[in-house]
């Protein structure tokens, strides 16, 4: 069933939006294959970002730039950078007051969606736990002019 859900997926249409939006050159590509309930923290990627779900059910928790200081990132330099402090699974509102002005959206990706990400948006990346495995692939490309 994954060969089957990787080779149906539209790999050109990717290509496609690299021409489209003027962005620079593909950077490069992860295959992600996670178990079930896996979670990748808050964090951002500082380019252009196309998240495939080849197999298996992923969520994400997504957060506009503009909620930088309610996620409170750890330090340039810092072996987390890029990351939130903040433990979602235990949050910790005295630590972080501006925690409780945090808005932002969840999607759900199955097989054969695709998730634009764009540079500098937070994001929480979830397996959908008792779902079981995962395959997904990234596709990072460098900002336009």
């Amino acid at each position: 069933r994954i060969v089957m859900d990787f080779t149906a997926f539209n790999w050109r249409w990717i290509t496609e939006q690299q021409g489209k939006y003027k962005w620079g050159p593909l950077t490069s590509n992860l295959l992600l294959v996670g178990m079930d309930g896996v979670t990748t923290p808050v964090h951002y990627d500082e380019q252009q970002n196309f998240f495939a779900q080849i197999y298996g059910y992923k969520r994400f928790l997504l957060f506009d730039p503009s909620m930088f200081d309610s996620l409170y990132p750890y330090p340039v330099y810092h072996p987390h950078d890029r990351q939130s402090q903040v433990d979602f699974e235990n949050p910790d509102f005295e630590r972080f007051p501006k925690l409780r002005e945090l808005r932002g959206q969840e999607a759900i990706l199955g097989p054969g969606d695709v998730l634009y990400l764009p540079v500098y948006w937070w994001h929480q990346v979830e397996s959908v736990p008792h779902h079981g495995m995962t395959v997904s692939v990234n596709f990072w490309y460098k900002s336009g002019p």
